[in-house]
């Protein structure tokens, strides 16, 4: 996002999860991150947080991660 106002979805999925991660952000003087993630994600939250800090300056960012297991594909016989 290049706005100080703005809005930014993604998803990803791989063969064991689907992530997908909303930003929302308002102008702001100072860098203001909020993050919320999903509880099995919690512990990538200070990698995110560093990953934010380095790509933003200023504003007040919300970032939401949620994600799900998949269920695996059974196997045709």
């Amino acid at each position: 996002m290049r706005s100080m106002a703005g809005f930014g979805q993604g998803s990803a999925t791989g063969d064991r999860h689907h992530v997908s991660v909303s930003l929302r952000s308002v102008n702001g003087r100072f860098l203001d991150l909020v993050l919320r993630l999903d509880e099995p994600y919690r512990a990538l939250e200070s990698s995110l947080r560093a990953l934010l800090e380095g790509e933003l300056r200023r504003g007040r960012v919300e970032a939401d991660v949620e994600g799900r297991g998949r269920q695996p594909v059974p196997a045709r016989v």
